[in-house]
């Protein structure tokens, strides 16, 4: 994450131990993020258009696996649902994955992860700030690092 809080003079760098991981975990990172305000939500996150395709195709899933939807109804509902994730070009799978993170109830499988954190200035020859050599002992200590 370079420049996190449009902050220039440090980033933070994340190893990961797992390759198969390795890609989840970026996800993860980038809206962790976003959610923290130490990225600008420019080009990551959910678009607004891809909001628009999610309830589309929410409204559509509602119409072929709803109650008291006809059998004709519900086999036009599910063309039209096909077409569009085909549209989007997307899978079921991250219909699904979209659909429980927007509710806020996916739950991340790079929970287990290993992974090594750096924070990192990126400016040669900088003293040693006094508020940030404090607030790296006082996260350190408890750790009993």
């Amino acid at each position: 994450l370079k420049s996190p809080f449009r902050c220039g003079t440090w980033e933070v760098r994340v190893r990961v131990r797992d390759g198969a991981k390795r890609s989840e975990c970026c996800e993860l990172l980038e809206q962790m993020a976003l959610d923290f305000g130490a990225a600008d939500a420019g080009g990551g996150g959910v678009t607004a258009e891809d909001q628009a395709v999610l309830q589309r195709l929410q409204r559509l899933e509602e119409r072929f696996r709803g109650s008291g939807v006809t059998e004709g109804e519900a086999r036009n509902a599910m063309r039209l649902f096909e077409r569009e994730l085909s549209k989007a070009n997307w899978s079921e799978e991250k219909f699904a994955t979209m659909k429980r993170q927007l509710a806020g109830v996916e739950e991340w499988s790079v929970a287990d992860a290993v992974a090594e954190s750096m924070l990192v200035w990126t400016e040669p020859c900088k003293r040693r700030q006094a508020w940030f050599a404090d607030a790296c002992e006082r996260v350190a200590m408890p750790l009993g690092v």
